[in-house]
């Protein structure tokens, strides 16, 4: 799709590795002008330093996508700095409370939710009056398989992804009612090897829930990045 995108701003929400940086380049490589978003500054630098390095424009921002006020303020920035959202990809996930309920911290297992589902309602609760006004802008968010049916052991990122399905439905029909161009889907990219796969296959939480090791070698993985 190179050129394809040429001149629009894209944001890309956990975009500092894995799936996030994958996307932010390739968006980079069709035309558009990347906002790189994520809290860890280092990995920001990293995955707009490839993208300048290709010959595309990015910048990054740091920001927390739970937090409401770090995301308005993140939006102002992309504004200010490239100009108007024409696309947000909704990629920034966490699935750390790992085990089985009863066993789970409450706390890391409402984090996962906040950042699967409560991060993209704020992002996308933040583009959307603009894209309104403007009358065109499209929406991706990052869904997974795991939403589909019950995954054991990770209850808080399938029901997380689950409700994020949902929420598309519901955002995609209330666009549709405003009759703006401005459009939602939501896209499960399947098994790719990432940080957060790996921590899946191999940590001691991860083995607890009856993944091991052999398991992750038959995968027949996508490597996006390192």
């Amino acid at each position: 799709m190179t050129g394809e995108l040429t001149g629009q701003i894209a944001v890309v929400t956990g975009a500092g590795r894995g799936i996030g940086r994958a996307l932010a380049i390739r968006f980079a490589q069709a035309g558009c002008e990347v906002a790189a978003v994520a809290r860890t500054d280092g990995q920001l630098r990293e995955t707009v330093e490839i993208i300048e390095a290709a010959g595309g424009r990015s910048i990054y921002v740091v920001a927390d996508v739970t937090n409401p006020h770090a995301v308005q303020a993140m939006v102002q920035s992309v504004q200010a700095d490239l100009g108007p959202i024409d696309l947000l990809i909704n990629n920034a996930g966490r699935a750390l409370a790992i085990g089985p309920i009863w066993e789970a911290d409450p706390d890391e297992w409402w984090l996962d939710i906040e950042t699967n589902l409560r991060g993209a309602f704020l992002c996308c609760r933040a583009v959307i009056p603009e894209m309104l006004v403007r009358q065109r802008g499209r929406i991706i968010n990052i869904a997974s398989g795991h939403a589909l049916g019950p995954s054991p052991y990770f209850s808080a990122y399938s029901s997380s992804k689950a409700a994020l399905l949902r929420l598309t439905d519901c955002l995609a029909n209330e666009l549709t009612l405003q009759e703006a161009g401005v459009r939602v889907f939501a896209v499960s990219p399947g098994m790719v090897e990432t940080r957060m796969t790996e921590y899946l296959f191999t940590s001691d939480a991860g083995r607890s829930g009856c993944l091991s090791w052999q398991m992750y070698q038959e995968v027949q993985l996508i490597e996006w990045s390192n």
